[in-house]
């Protein structure tokens, strides 16, 4: 689907990469773990050697912390959006869970990895 967007807006498609090898190639990561928190997933990657040998996604992400923190404050998802940013130790009681949940998801998918 995205060769086709691009194409249709009329950029030649060289090549694809999917967004753990580009971040493992662009920091020259040779035994890590990639994590890509989202908007609606937590993203892990295993990359060995260079190369990604185990990928994950669980669906817990950033919009999680905004929806905990609306329901928390009694606002408007879109007022969470933008209080979360700025009010970080303010608001760690009540998104802690959901970043316990996230660190959880992390955890337990590069156990045994060797990273």
């Amino acid at each position: 689907i995205s060769i086709n967007v691009l194409e249709s807006a009329g950029l030649e498609v060289s090549h694809v990469l999917d967004e753990p090898t580009a971040v493992a190639d662009l920091l020259q990561l040779d035994n890590a773990g990639v994590v890509d928190i989202g908007g609606g997933t937590t993203g892990i990657a295993i990359v060995k050697k260079g190369k990604v040998t185990y990928s994950a996604d669980e669906a817990t992400g950033g919009h999680h912390i905004s929806l905990t923190l609306a329901g928390n404050r009694r606002i408007s998802l879109e007022e969470a959006e933008q209080y979360k940013r700025g009010h970080g130790e303010e608001i760690w009681p009540a998104v802690k869970p959901v970043y316990e949940k996230m660190a959880d998801i992390v955890a337990r998918h590069i156990e045994g990895q060797g990273i």
